[in-house]
């Protein structure tokens, strides 16, 4: 793989007309980044602040201060 990867780069770099730079991966255009790692961190996100919000209710026996706020935004 990486003997055809140099053969491709250097056809390129080159400019002589291969066989190797037609390949699907010469000239591929990369896909936008996806948004998926920020949902992901905003639900551990909201995870965690609802676990931390059951251990102050646990804890004191009170409703913790901005888990209301906080789940009423989200819900």
């Amino acid at each position: 793989m990486s003997n055809l990867a140099g053969r491709t780069l250097a056809g390129l770099v080159a400019g002589v007309n291969r066989p190797e730079a037609r390949l699907c991966w010469t000239g591929h255009r990369a896909r936008r980044w996806e948004p998926e790692p920020l949902r992901f961190l905003g639900v551990r996100g909201v995870s965690a602040l609802a676990t931390l919000a059951d251990r102050y209710e646990d804890r004191t026996g009170r409703p913790a201060p901005l888990a209301g706020v906080v789940m009423r935004t989200v819900l």
